[in-house]
């Protein structure tokens, strides 16, 4: 389960963050988790809760914003929804194409106290 790996490394990060402005205490974490990113978002939220027992994280809210992964057709340069990295456009039907978003997997932001 590298969700775990995940939630420990979002967890430096946080105490990285929060000791640059000498925070104690992070109320909320946004993350943005793309659809093509590998992760499943049910066992990242499991590996976050079990992983922020510390005081600096313990009841800090996380709010995870799912990208639908999008890609721009090399042939027609339209965007278009994608389920893989190989979908076909949906306005010229070509099968190349470039991902644009959906592979991401951010801290967007903190809030601290």
């Amino acid at each position: 389960m590298h969700e775990m790996s995940i939630s420990l490394s979002i967890l430096d990060i946080i105490k990285e963050e929060a000791s640059k402005v000498s925070s104690k205490k992070v109320n909320e974490i946004v993350l943005e988790i793309g659809s093509l990113s590998g992760v499943e978002v049910e066992s990242l939220s499991f590996a976050l809760e079990v992983s922020f027992t510390e005081p600096l994280v313990q009841d800090c809210e996380v709010i995870i914003n799912k990208i639908e992964a999008r890609s721009r057709c090399n042939e027609c340069q339209k965007e278009f929804p994608c389920e893989s990295l190989f979908s076909q456009c949906t306005h010229c039907n070509s099968y190349s194409s470039k991902l644009i978003c959906g592979k991401e997997i951010q801290l967007k932001s903190l809030v601290v106290e």
